[in-house]
C-alpha cells in the first residue's frame, strides 16, 4: 500500500531532485570517458527512481 504524502512535501522534494537530475545529465554530456558516462548514468537512474518514489509514494524494483 502506498504511503500518503502531502502535496507540498512532494513539491519540495521535486524542487531539490529535478535540478540534481539536470546537473547530472549535463555532466554526462560533458564526460570524456565511457567509464565516467557509465558512472554518471548510474547516478541518473538513482535520482530518477527517487523522483518516481516521491511522485507515486511507492518503491519500484528493477523487477517491476
Amino acid at each position: 500500500m502506498a504511503k500518503r504524502v502531502d502535496n507540498l512535501q512532494v513539491q519540495q522534494k521535486l524542487a531539490v531532485l529535478n535540478p540534481q537530475l539536470e546537473k547530472l545529465k549535463e555532466q554526462q554530456k560533458n564526460a570524456v570517458t565511457d567509464k565516467e558516462r557509465t558512472q554518471i548514468g548510474a547516478k541518473i537512474v538513482k535520482v530518477e527512481r527517487k523522483i518516481r518514489k516521491v511522485r507515486t509514494g511507492e518503491v519500484l524494483d528493477r523487477d517491476t
